[in-house]
């Protein structure tokens, strides 16, 4: 599946391209400008690479959380696809690569904290 698909089709969490972090989802595309959500998105990845589960799961929890709180209503699908695609538009491979892994391990702390898997 497409990137833009997934993204469009998930809940709401924090990526990093290109050394800016944004809120990705199906209802929201918006640059994050909140230390301690960046923060908190760096030790997700670093914990979810390190098997840390036990933290991992406290900063998953905590991204979502933020996410749902960035959405500003109404919510518009059809412009947050436009930014989105904008966005993913821009990116090279090696970018689009990174941004792969990235929703990986949100898939993977769906899965293991949420309860939802991915087929």
């Amino acid at each position: 599946m497409e990137l833009l698909e997934k993204l469009l089709r998930y809940d709401g969490f924090v990526y990093k391209i290109n050394g800016r972090f944004y809120f990705l989802g199906k209802w929201i595309c918006k640059e994050v400008c909140d230390l301690d959500i960046t923060d908190c998105q760096m030790m997700f990845e670093m914990d979810m690479k390190s098997q840390d589960l036990s933290d991992a799961g406290l900063y998953f929890n905590k991204l979502r959380a933020y996410s749902d709180f960035a959405l500003v209503p109404p919510c518009n699908p059809a412009l947050t696809k436009e930014k989105m695609t904008a966005l993913l538009s821009d990116l090279d491979e090696h970018t689009l690569q990174l941004l792969s892994e990235q929703i990986e391990l949100f898939e993977k702390g769906c899965e293991t904290f949420a309860g939802k898997v991915f087929s």
